[in-house]
């Protein structure tokens, strides 16, 4: 029966991707061009021999791979590694670790044989929950296929269970299925033996390094520098009228207090700067802010929308508290122990679903804190800012925490057999 569904999807699934001409035509974002559905269509990369080919379909993923990536890279310097990506900001991203990155084809076998053809891999390493039966099945039959962090919501489980045999077909092509905990190892198994799934962790934690930060100047410009500043990162617009309305309650009681909001999609900016322009708060865009002559009221910002790739971590290190995104809204969660890599208390909302395992160890550590709403997000800010010596420890907490659920790219090694 699985047999039999794959060969059903590798015919109807060509007319699939083809009913997104529309969305590629009418749709401004990079991501969905018209240029970039030819791209995925009939992708046209170099050639390579045994490739290591690592599949992360946004930001986030990518993240959560970066140190697998590193090793691989150190492991096998004579072997290329191939990044694919699905998001254009993705794969900006990708460039700047291997410039072998490329956008992900369409899943029809016509376009995934098309891309292996050139790529000839010997590894694919797909993160956590990517099932694509072309690309999982095709390349099996060339390569050993593994799932890193890998994960599946209740919500997944039960569409999953609809079409099970495609999904046992598809999974079972995976060498071995590295879970990130006991939840996604428990529904994993009922399309696959035991034995093919192994609980190891999430390799995201291991690619959470300190590094020097890079915004001191910024900072300086926009008075920010020896401020109390609290950094809400990962933000979705739907959460920033909340975070708003804590940053009025602060400002009556905290003078010196200032916010940074850096949004999770950095093309949404407009739709905060609309937002918050319903708000009595000054505020400005780090995009701008290197133009001193066109913002010389920089010094009264209030809150800066941080509109850049790659700055999250620098505003976290630069920060006395911070609030991961995703968790005020349906999202579920981002990575929440970002902050923690800088010892930095952590605030979440109530809904991280994405990140169970992390927000539970710091709530059970005290390292971070679940807040719902503005009131409980001024409240969690006020007692920290005003009791240093709480601060402190909760600070040392939050970074213990991190180091406690490190390891798992390691481990992930050590399974595959590589020495």
């Amino acid at each position: 029966m699985g047999k039999l569904l794959l060969k059903i999807y590798y015919l109807i699934s060509p007319l699939l991707f083809i009913t997104y001409i529309p969305l590629f035509l009418f749709t401004r974002t990079r991501s969905f061009s018209i240029k970039t559905f030819f791209k995925r269509f009939f992708p046209q990369i170099p050639n390579f021999k045994n490739s290591i080919i690592f599949h992360s379909s946004s930001v986030g993923e990518l993240n959560s791979i970066k140190e697998m990536i590193n090793i691989f890279k150190e492991k096998y310097p004579q072997k290329p590694v191939i990044i694919t990506t699905f998001t254009e900001t993705a794969l900006e991203m990708a460039r700047k670790i291997t410039p072998n990155s490329f956008l992900i084809p369409f899943d029809t076998k016509y376009s995934i044989n098309r891309f292996l053809k050139n790529a000839n891999p010997q590894f694919l390493f797909i993160a956590e929950t990517e099932i694509w039966p072309a690309l999982i099945n095709e390349t099996s039959k060339r390569a050993n296929v593994y799932m890193i962090n890998a994960r599946m919501s209740e919500k997944s489980f039960r569409r999953y269970l609809i079409i099970s045999p495609l999904i046992k077909e598809t999974l079972n092509k995976f060498e071995k299925i590295f879970a990130q905990g006991q939840d996604p190892y428990n529904r994993f198994i009922n399309f696959v033996s035991k034995e093919k799934v192994i609980i190891t962790g999430n390799t995201k934690y291991d690619s959470l390094k300190e590094s020097e930060i890079k915004l001191k100047d910024e900072l300086k410009k926009i008075n920010f520098e020896g401020r109390k500043i609290i950094t809400f990162g990962s933000v979705h617009p739907d959460e920033l009228e909340i975070i708003l309305k804590s940053f009025i309650l602060l400002k009556k009681e905290i003078e010196d207090i200032r916010y940074v909001i850096v949004p999770r999609h950095i093309e949404k900016a407009e739709i905060f700067k609309k937002i918050i322009k319903n708000f009595n708060i000054r505020y400005s865009l780090l995009s701008q802010v290197k133009d001193e002559d066109r913002f010389k009221d920089l010094y009264e910002t209030e809150i800066l929308i941080a509109d850049k790739l790659g700055i999250l971590m620098d505003f976290y290190q630069a920060s006395q508290i911070s609030f991961v995104g995703g968790t005020l809204n349906k999202i579920g969660g981002h990575n929440l122990l970002e902050p923690s890599v800088y010892s930095k208390p952590v605030l979440f909302g109530p809904n991280y679903k994405n990140q169970k395992e992390a927000a539970e160890k710091l709530i059970e550590n005290r390292g971070g804190f679940v807040v719902s709403d503005e009131n409980d997000i001024k409240a969690r800010i006020k007692i920290l800012l005003k009791d240093r010596k709480k601060l402190e420890e909760i600070s040392i907490n939050s970074k213990k925490t991190l180091e406690a659920l490190q390891g798992a790219s390691e481990r992930i090694i050590k399974e595959i057999g590589i020495s």
